[in-house]
């Protein structure tokens, strides 16, 4: 899905070209390439070992590539600080667990540290408090962290991620741990963002969310790129029974709404 146009710098375009990384000898990624621009909300699918999390990594700049490169905004990741990457590309993990009993504020807060330090200016005050309003958690700023459930963690999370100014989020498995209920509010949450220009890339296991909520996929199988495309386009029997290796009988009891 893409956004309406915008004007220019609102958002970030991140880039990976030819990347590819090796394990004690074993290759993890070969060859792999993507683009991700403001507004899109792709999903990453791929079976467990398929270089999903390698590939995260390297797209934040936790890791380094044995051959070619990440790209933000033109510019090489490796080039810039952790601190210039925070504020351009948000990462939010499936769960979270705090060591210490936060409030919701204070962890949205804490977003605000790769831009101003730990300065609790009112400038970073007013940022918090408009990311708390704009994921729609403010009945839930004086609540403990530690209270929540799955679901409003992972609303708090994207809040922090908003506060750091990051205008890319990069997601593993954000509705892996939720309910129903809990999943499809999370996901329009993410619609809406990717709608106002915020670009969106999460893994997921699930086919049928890619196919309804996501308006691109992408497919890893033993490190490789293997689709690229509109989810509707490369989402399909034969492309989950590779990259999962499921036979159709199997897929024929699973349902759903893949084609």
């Amino acid at each position: 899905m893409r956004a309406a146009a915008r004007p220019p710098g609102l958002g970030m375009s991140l880039r990976a070209e030819a990347l590819s990384l090796s394990r004690d000898g074993r290759p993890v990624l070969r060859d792999v390439s993507l683009a991700l621009e403001p507004g899109e909300m792709v999903a990453l699918l791929g079976a467990n070992g398929s270089g999903k999390t390698t590939l995260l990594r390297l797209l934040l700049g936790l890791l380094k590539p044995d051959a070619g490169r990440v790209l933000l905004d033109g510019e090489p990741i490796a080039s810039l600080s952790r601190r210039q990457i925070a504020t351009r590309i948000a990462y939010v993990p499936q769960s979270h667990q705090p060591t210490f009993p936060f409030t919701v504020a204070e962890m949205v807060a804490m977003g605000r540290a790769p831009a101003t330090g730990w300065d609790r200016r009112r400038t970073a005050d007013t940022i918090t408090g408009e990311a708390i309003e704009r994921v729609g958690i403010a009945h839930l700023a004086d609540r403990l962290y530690t209270a929540l459930s799955g679901g409003e963690r992972q609303s708090v999370l994207i809040a922090r991620a908003l506060a750091q100014g990051a205008r890319t989020l990069v997601m593993d498995e954000p509705t892996a741990a939720l309910d129903l209920g809990q999943r499809e509010r999370l996901m329009t949450l993410l619609q809406q963002l990717s709608a106002d220009g915020f670009a969106v890339l999460a893994t997921t296991h699930d086919p049928d969310q890619a196919l309804r909520r996501f308006g691109r996929a992408i497919a890893l199988h033993e490190g490789h790129v293997i689709a690229d495309g509109p989810s509707r386009t490369v989402i399909d029997r034969a492309l989950l029974s590779r990259c999962y290796d499921i036979p159709d009988t199997v897929l024929d009891r699973l349902g759903g709404a893949v084609p």
